[in-house]
């Protein structure tokens, strides 16, 4: 009777807690963001769990903020039932499942048991009662858990999740351990699909293009042979192929095969499809990159009505594709569309995430950036401090997150000519990113020697200081308060700071770089270079001094420099070299250990509470590696001397040593083309000079013309007068 009455009480407090749930739930939709919101609560009724098991909720929804688990735990009642509630947005296609978590890895052979999966639409406050089956149903025996299929099961989901934590730690070689055992147990079962996702699961970790484009070729080849051509695996392969070559600007090909992606998935489900979302989204996004704005629109557009059948139009993939639909029509010009469209995609995002979070402070960079480009560089400004007040709250005071809100208010207060906030900002970042460094001297940059590793944000840094430098030179050199010491001094420190930019993109060359940072040079080296050009002759007209030209010259053969050697990597080095394959491996596995220990110490650095411990066992480490790949650098220096100055010894003869060597009557004429002029570099036995001109807008069709004429001349009238122009704008001058 007891037992009866105690439950009786517990169902009346469980019902008295969901009508306040009710109650409160409507009265506190979100109304400002206006997407009307109700409260979802779900109480889950087990027959039995296992010791110290925890129920978990999880959806196509992170509903707890952005960087909430996959599973949230539910709370455990008096009664043995276990409860959520949730405060989600009309209109959303809401799939869940309830989840025992990782306690039953052991027993039943998942990391996770589904107790109930199930969807509904969400259009009013609901309770979602669930009573789920007896978790020892799924028990395995001995004799299922010592199977082959079982260990290959375990070893994949062991490599999913290892691939997943790339972010905090190396694992991606243990991610590769892990999907090869699999691989070989998937082999021996003829179990084909698993095969193919193995392999490209591995091409998405590999480290280079080469790598990528065999694994993805093999699953290709796998999903084709054994599971058809119009098979979904097939696809999948085939839409990751797409992005691949999409990634290094092969667009014509990954177009054909995003394509053909698309129509295997349409032709087994139908528009109304997950991986049809995605592969429409690729194709947009490649548009989008060949400059094709109106295919772009058109097939985002088909992608956003696809998930907003599937999910709904509250769904925060929704926003994100409203996003993406406003990075178009930012390209195009049309901001006020494109700002239009950013706003929908943050009341979406608002209303999951907390202020202080990842997606907040993302969608304010975001928004900001649009500004930027529509010129309105003063709410451009207000976006980023807004981000930069987010991220100082999330992160503290030494995180990249901040330098770069820091670098992204430099850049709009450099545009709107504030050069005195941009070089303070400036000055903020590499405080951070320079633990140590405490300089608020504007003319004082950090040791560049204390960076191993090329980093993309130092090196925007240095590059827009310099730039705000020139124009607070220049500012100073037209007033009449301008003093020819202080504009001397500003000019050179921005030769200084394109001088460490330019250090940097070697020492980076020196290492391993990321596909992302070799793009990233290859785009930036030329502004550099150009905008060293220009400080130099500036103070050589300020004072007449003929170093200046000289340090001019040297930057323009350094940026060829870094462009030669960014071409010559490992496998284009080892032909001109002979170096073995043995050695090649191993100078590479020490790199990417050194920079991922590097990642590994600066992020345990920029936690709030670091961990000194860890921080010095790791730093051991490193230095241990440190001493390894010099001694490597040593042997490879006397053994394989051809290799070593290509990679690491690429060195700019000085003015004096070229004047030297040529003849009496011998000139040695040098070029750079920038975006806005042309400087031409004319050395002499016994002279040096330079000379500058504005680029003309027909050059680049100029050399094409030329350059195709002379492999196969087909039209001599165009090859003539294209010489004869090219002549007289680059040869004529001097």
């Amino acid at each position: 009777m007891e037992t009866i009455i105690h439950r009786i009480f517990y169902r009346l407090i469980w019902l008295f807690v969901i009508g306040m749930i009710l109650f409160y739930g409507c009265q506190s939709q979100n109304s400002d963001e206006g997407i009307p919101a109700y409260q979802v609560s779900f109480r889950v009724i087990p027959q039995t769990l296992p010791d110290s098991a925890t129920v978990y909720i999880s959806g196509n929804i992170t509903p707890l903020g952005n960087r909430a688990p996959a599973l949230a735990p539910m709370t455990e009642e008096p009664d043995g039932s276990w409860t959520k509630s949730l405060l989600l947005p009309q209109d959303l296609i809401l799939e869940y499942r309830f989840d025992l978590g990782d306690v039953l890895s052991e027993a039943v052979g998942k990391d996770s048991l589904p107790l109930g999966r199930m969807s509904f639409t969400v259009k009013k406050d609901t309770v979602v009662i669930v009573h789920v089956a007896n978790w020892k149903d799924a028990v395995l025996s001995v004799k299922e858990k010592s199977s082959p299929s079982y260990q290959a099961e375990r070893f994949f989901r062991r490599a999913e999740y290892l691939s997943t934590r790339r972010d905090y730690e190396p694992t991606t070689d243990s991610a590769r351990y892990y999907y090869r055992k699999a691989m070989e147990l998937f082999k021996q079962q003829r179990n084909w699909q698993r095969l193919v996702i193995c392999n490209y699961s591995i091409a998405a970790i590999a480290d280079d293009f080469d790598q990528r484009l065999r694994y993805y070729n093999r699953a290709l080849a796998l999903a084709e042979k054994h599971l058809g051509k119009n098979h979904d695996e097939t696809g999948r392969v085939l839409y990751r192929l797409g992005s691949h070559y999409s990634y290094f600007g092969d667009y014509n090909r990954a177009l054909t095969l995003a394509q053909r992606a698309l129509d295997i998935h349409l032709a087994n489900h139908g528009e109304v499809y997950p991986q049809v979302f995605g592969d429409l989204s690729l194709i947009g996004s490649i548009y989008r990159r060949m400059k094709k704005y109106d295919k772009a629109i058109e097939y985002r557009q088909r992608a956003l009505n696809v998930l907003s059948k599937i999910w709904g139009p509250t769904h925060q993939d929704v926003g994100n594709s409203y996003k993406a639909l406003g990075k178009i029509y930012a390209d195009m010009g049309e901001f006020d569309k494109a700002i239009e469209f950013y706003e929908r995609a943050r009341k979406i995002h608002a209303f999951y995430n907390d202020e202080i979070s990842v997606t907040s402070h993302m969608s304010y960079l975001h928004l900001g950036e649009v500004y930027m480009l529509a010129s309105d560089y003063e709410e451009a400004k207000a976006c980023f401090e807004k981000a930069l007040e987010i991220r100082q709250k999330m992160y503290g005071k030494f995180h990249g997150h901040i330098a770069r809100a820091h670098l992204a208010i430099a850049k709009a207060s450099f545009m709107e000519k504030d050069y005195e906030n941009a070089i303070n900002q400036l000055q903020k970042s590499l405080k951070v990113l320079f633990p140590g460094f405490d300089s608020a001297d504007v003319y004082v940059n950090p040791l560049i020697e204390s960076v191993s590793r090329f980093r993309p944000a130092v090196f925007n840094i240095f590059v827009l200081k310099g730039k705000v430098l020139q124009g607070m030179a220049l500012q100073h050199k037209q007033s009449l308060l301008g003093t020819s010491e202080a504009t001397i001094k500003k000019f050179e420190t921005a030769l200084d700071c394109y001088d460490d930019a330019l250090r940097l993109a070697a020492i980076g060359l020196g290492g391993i770089l990321t596909t992302n940072a070799k793009l990233h040079l290859q785009t930036k080296l030329a502004e550099v270079v150009e905008q060293a050009i220009n400080s130099a002759q500036q103070l050589y007209d300020i004072t007449g001094n003929r170093a200046y030209l000289v340090r001019a010259f040297e930057f323009n053969e350094r940026g060829k420099s870094v462009l030669l050697r960014l071409a010559l990597q490992q496998s284009e080095a080892k032909s001109f070299s002979g170096i073995d394959d043995e050695i090649l491996q191993e100078e590479e596995e020490l790199s990417h250990q050194i920079a991922a220990l590097e990642v590994s110490v600066a992020r345990e650095k920029q936690q709030q509470e670091p961990d000194k411990e860890k921080i010095s066992e790791l730093e051991a480490e490193y230095h241990q590696l440190k001493s390894e790949h010099e001694f490597l650098l040593a042997d490879l220096e006397q053994n394989y001397p051809r290799y070593y100055e290509l990679k690491y010894q690429l060195d700019v003869p000085p003015v004096s040593v070229l004047q030297d060597v040529l003849d009496d009557d011998a000139v040695l004429l040098d070029y750079f083309v920038g975006d806005s002029s042309i400087h031409i570099f004319i050395i002499a036995k016994e002279f040096f000079k330079v000379v500058s001109m504005p680029r003309a807008e027909n050059f680049d069709s100029l050399v094409t013309t030329l350059s195709s004429s002379i492999r196969r001349i087909v039209d001599a009238r165009a090859y003539l007068e294209s010489a004869a122009q090219l002549y007289k704008l680059l040869i004529r001058p001097v």
